[in-house]
């Protein structure tokens, strides 16, 4: 690991590239036609879509469980394998997750983006945790699945280390040292970033290092293109973001005005993210909180962020363990002011 700037660090994870690459598989759709993409990311796009075609049907409904971006059960392991360090190789990964514990294994799955357990005595009381589920803002199907991996976690753990091994040997194994070299480009990339760029990255916008967390370790990911996934763990307050590698050049390039335009005009034609930022003009909220009030599931939410995090409409801040959205107020008003010299 190296240390960037202030509480930033960077690294390598085979572990995480592994978990976004069957991320990417298990959320793969046909692009629209009328959808814009840079010729690598077309590339990608297509050999995601082949390897897709080649899984067997019973490692689909695999992915299918733990890795839906309704609920991504399978990056709660993300903060694990990082705090035991077995993040750096997959083989050693795998070993590790052998051995774990089935039921904790299966109160981490109640730790993920879209959802959070964190009073982990209730995880040997099925009425609480049954009570704990239905309150959450996962999607129903989501929830019954959590519920029934609740209930038999020796099995739960055998398929989710199954699953893993597959597609470690399917699909990552063949292309290792390809993807050795790429993540060695990466983490100079990120490497070359000033400190208000890394803030950036991971949707922090404070001039402040008083509100980031204790330590912040970015990972480059081949597969995550322009995208991220953030998780924080409040107890050791470490934050990890895995960055797509794609979002790291645009960041380092700058983007062109008139695609940033489009872009935006894109983001703001939808009414559930103008609805989003002006609840969030009132006061900054943390995701299940913004979800609950909204009436939306937290996978909306994050849908609907990402959009919003990557235009840099809408940043994150740390207060009593908890991040919070809130609106970027001097972007926005940047933002609607290079559309109008645009269109005018």
């Amino acid at each position: 690991m190296e240390k960037l700037h202030g509480n930033f660090y960077a690294d390598r994870s085979p572990v995480y590239e592994l978990f976004i690459l069957m991320l990417q598989v298990s959320d793969y759709k046909d692009p629209e036609k009328d959808t814009y993409h840079k010729p690598e990311i077309e590339k990608m796009n297509q050999w995601i879509a082949e390897q897709r075609k080649s899984l067997p049907e019973h490692i689909l409904d695999e992915l299918n469980v733990f890795f839906h971006p309704d609920s991504f059960f399978g990056l709660s392991m993300t903060q694990v394998v990082y705090q035991f360090n077995k993040y750096g190789d997959i083989e050693e990964s795998l070993e590790f997750l052998k051995s774990a514990d089935a039921k904790k294994m299966i109160y981490f799955f109640f730790n993920t983006g879209h959802n959070s357990l964190e009073n982990e005595s209730i995880i040997d009381n099925p009425s609480e945790v049954h009570k704990h589920i239905k309150n959450s803002t996962l999607t129903l199907p989501e929830k019954s699945k959590l519920f029934y991996l609740y209930f038999d976690p020796e099995e739960t753990k055998e398929r989710f280390v199954n699953l893993i091994q597959h597609c470690y040997e399917q699909l990552y194994k063949p292309i290792k040292n390809q993807l050795e070299t790429i993540h060695t480009q990466g983490l100079e990339n990120i490497k070359r970033l000033s400190g208000q760029q890394l803030k950036e990255i991971i949707r922090f916008d404070s001039h402040s290092d008083e509100k980031l967390p204790e330590t912040i370790v970015i990972f480059p990911s081949y597969y995550h293109q322009d995208n991220s996934v953030f998780s924080y763990a409040s107890n050791a307050d470490i934050a990890i973001s895995i960055v797509g590698m794609q979002m790291i050049e645009d960041k380092m390039e700058g983007t062109n005005t008139e695609e940033k335009v489009i872009e935006l005009a894109r983001a703001l034609s939808d009414s559930k993210r103008i609805t989003i930022i002006r609840e969030l003009n009132k006061a900054p909220y943390y995701g299940f909180e913004l979800a609950q009030r909204l009436n939306l599931s937290s996978p909306t939410i994050s849908h609907h962020m990402n959009i919003l995090f990557r235009l840099g409409l809408v940043t994150t801040s740390k207060y009593e363990n908890k991040i919070y959205y809130e609106v970027s107020k001097e972007k926005l008003k940047q933002s609607l002011a290079e559309m109008t010299d645009l269109l005018t």
